[in-house]
Formats: structure tokens, sequence, C-alpha cells
């Protein structure tokens, strides 16, 4: 390993150069910051040559925590990032910590195959919205209130799920479609049912040839 001002390579200029000249994979070139007896450890990872390749990795106690891979991608918790930012292991906080204040949080189970985008509050209510452009303005699209309740074009569901719009916009702006892609002629059957108490209460059901409420 050596320290000095370099001229080789890519360099091409005066400045520092740390460099371990090892061209074996996992050979690295690092800078040790020590507090009592922790310490960090920041550098550069061979990869591979023909061509160079090199991962910047920071490591706590022998334990990789962030790296950033050559092909520009960033990788919390893995080793391996697969997108331009992954975070494996965890979630992303948004905002002042959930246990302090209102906060945000993005997190994924991978055992149990659940996405989780919540709002958190030590003792307030939250809500969330799903914005979208029109136009160049921005439209809150979808809004779900603290008490679970829905809104789709407004902001103010009254109901579990309320859909506003305005048929003077054309009747697809104020109409729910459920669409029965069966192409079987007579067996087409779309139907809204409505249960109590776990049990069929009714059923609106559309038909090839009729329409029936039961």
């Amino acid at each position: 390993t050596s320290f000095s001002g370099g001229n080789s390579g890519n360099w091409g200029g005066s400045g520092l150069r740390l460099q371990n000249a090892s061209t074996t994979a996992g050979a690295m070139a690092l800078i040790q910051f020590r507090t009592s007896t922790t310490e960090w450890f920041i550098g550069n990872k061979f990869i591979s040559s023909s061509p160079d390749k090199s991962d910047f990795i920071f490591n706590h106690e022998d334990s990789e925590k962030v790296r950033f891979t050559n092909d520009g991608n960033v990788g919390i918790g893995t080793n391996a990032p697969w997108e331009k930012l992954t975070v494996f292991g965890g979630g992303i906080n948004f905002g002042s910590s959930p246990t302090v204040n209102n906060s945000g949080k993005f997190t994924y189970n991978s055992t149990s195959g659940q996405l989780k985008l919540s709002a958190h509050s030590t003792g307030g209510n939250t809500y969330q919205t799903f914005t979208v452009s029109n136009s160049g303005s921005q439209v809150d699209a979808v809004t779900i209130l603290n008490d679970g309740k829905v809104g789709i074009g407004t902001a103010t569901p009254g109901s579990l799920l309320t859909v506003s719009g305005n048929s003077d916009d054309g009747d697809a702006a104020c109409t729910i479609a459920i669409n029965d892609e069966d192409s079987t002629v007579g067996s087409k059957i779309p139907a809204i049912q409505f249960y109590g108490g776990g049990t069929t209460q009714g059923r609106i059901r559309g038909g090839d040839a009729a329409f029936s409420i039961a």
C-alpha cells in the first residue's frame, strides 16, 4: 500500500492518493477513523479489471453499511444494490422520529411480502394523499383519512369509500366501472355483492340480456 502524490493511470494531476496495487478481487484501499475502541473504514474496493471496476464502501466494525457501486447504484444494508437506491433490511423514515413527533415511513417486509407506507403520530391524527399532475397542476387523486375513509376525487370522504366527480366533464368523470373479461356469451355477470355478518345479503348483477337485483 502506498500513500503518495500519484501521477499514473487515470490520476493525471496533483494531490494525495491512497493506493493498493493488488489486482485481487476484494482488495481495498481504506482510511480508518477510530474513537476509543470503535472504528469506521471508508474507501475503495477492487471488483475487477478489463475494464477496471471498483466500489466505494463505508464499513463499521468489520460490517459493511453503505456501498456506492461502480455503475452508480447506492446500497444501504446490501453490497449488491440493484437500483439507484436500494435499502435492504429496514425502511425509509421522513420527518422526525415516530417516537418524538409526526413522521412518514416506507417499509417492505421480505418475509410476509407486505409493502407499507405509513404516517406516524405520537398522539394526533394523520392522513395520506396520492397526488398526480394534471396539465401541470397537482391534484390529490386519492385521500385516506385517519379513520380509514377513502376518497377518490375528494379530500373529505364521508363514507368508507366516496367517489366524487363532475359529469359535465364526461360520463367517465363520474363512473365506477366493473368489467367482466369473460368473452363467453351468457356468462358475463359483473356484480356488486353486499354482505352482513359474513353472509350475502344481496347483490346487483349485470348480464348479457338482463340486469338484476337480488
